[in-house]
């Protein structure tokens, strides 16, 4: 069967890059015979960065931002009429015959920070393959909550109704998604990254104590837009986090990017990392260490194993540092970080609210060897949970997913 993996602008993020390589991992499972196509905005870099999947690699194709529908939708947007437009060339769908095409990206059925921009170019590209013949599945995917916007909750719960499946990654999705009447739409099962590299693991007997010599620490600058912190706040704050944690511990702290864009935008971790890297005092400096830009998902897992503990703010940092048995805690920005500590470790007990994080108890929260031991006995078989997402290609044309 022929696939088509769309919805990402570029494996420079390295969950997006775990999201693909998962995917190819799940599907080949599935189908070995898959013909895997994968759109992106970046398609140059991605082939490097993928060159061992055996994917067809295409550009995503937008239509103009001088087209009709697009200026008549900023002039609606102006008057606070919503124009909703398909931003996704036609032909992407339809130009081959793809049985599937997935909807991939983890997050991106979410409402923004303001309650108010939804992925609706996108849900009109995913009707679109349902009216010619491809089957749209929203896939791996954290939804919702829309609450916040009754609107556009009922225009998201129509779209998901007319697509042929959902494959939530974790428990939170699924109960948002039952509480609104789609529990016969979805398949519950793990992030597509969980399969990624299951072999590069940190050994039990690698920890030298209770007290870590070396912390991963990822921080974001998108975490920021959710704070409500500009960037010159974060940066200070997250120079006290430094302090303190070095303060704490008698450890190396590695900073470790895990979205590079090519443009170094405002998403861009490495440069955030390097603003709040040069602003520290000499005295710390010496003991902090930021790996270099661009290494991708697998290559930064074999530093995240070197270390006895990693802070995350990227979900995908975290997935990485996890399946590697690296005791993780989750800073948390959004509802997913909670409700992806729940499916791993069974509570919140490794959670911190990033606005939060310089209350955090980590020396009176963490365990090394106990939280290694507990993700050694639970990650093989949230593994095996990821690969069930292949369940859902045994039903068809929108059916009931229960029986899978």
């Amino acid at each position: 069967m022929k696939y088509l993996l769309i919805g990402i602008n570029g494996v420079y993020n390295y969950g997006c890059e775990a999201i693909v390589r998962g995917s190819v991992n799940i599907l080949r499972a599935f189908d070995p015979q898959a013909e895997i196509t994968y759109a992106t905005l970046s398609p140059d870099y991605d082939r490097k960065m993928l060159a061992d999947c055996g994917l067809e690699i295409i550009t995503r194709r937008f239509i103009s931002r001088f087209s009709f529908p697009r200026l008549a939708r900023r002039l609606a947007a102006c008057l606070g009429i919503e124009i909703p437009v398909m931003f996704d060339l036609k032909e992407t769908a339809t130009e081959k015959k793809y049985d599937y095409v997935l909807s991939i990206g983890g997050d991106i059925y979410t409402l923004s920070p303001d309650n108010k921009e939804y992925p609706s170019a996108l849900m009109l590209f995913g009707d679109y393959c349902e009216k010619n013949g491809r089957h749209y599945i929203l896939w791996g995917a954290s939804v919702g909550p829309f609450s916040a916007n009754p609107g556009v909750e009922k225009k998201v719960k129509e779209h998901l109704l007319r697509i042929s499946g959902i494959t939530s990654r974790e428990k939170k999705s699924t109960e948002y998604l039952n509480s609104i009447g789609l529990g016969g739409r979805l398949l519950e099962c793990a992030d597509p990254a969980f399969t990624v590299a299951a072999e590069i693991t940190k050994e039990t007997g690698s920890f030298s104590g209770a007290i870590p010599e070396k912390i991963a620490l990822n921080l974001s600058p998108l975490s920021l837009c959710y704070t409500g912190q500009g960037r010159k706040n974060g940066i200070a704050e997250h120079r006290l986090l430094v302090g303190k944690l070095l303060e704490m511990f008698p450890c190396e702290i590695i900073l470790v990017p895990h979205v590079c864009p090519p443009d170094e935008g405002i998403d861009d971790d490495y440069s955030y990392l390097n603003e709040l890297y040069r602003s520290l005092p000499e005295t710390l400096r010496s003991r902090v260490r930021l790996l270099p830009r661009g290494l991708g998902f697998i290559a930064t897992k074999t530093e995240l194993i070197k270390c006895d503990l990693c802070i995350a703010a990227r979900m995908h940092c975290a997935i990485n540092a996890m399946t590697a048995y690296v005791p993780t805690v989750l800073l948390s920005y959004s509802s997913k970080a909670s409700g992806m500590a729940e499916y791993v470790y069974g509570s919140r007990k490794y959670v911190c609210a990033l606005e939060n994080v310089l209350n955090y108890d980590f020396s009176g929260n963490i365990n090394l060897s106990e939280q290694h031991c507990l993700l050694k006995a639970r990650i093989p078989a949230v593994t095996r949970a990821a690969y069930s997402a292949m369940k859902i290609f045994k039903a068809h044309g929108g059916k009931e997913f229960s029986g899978c």
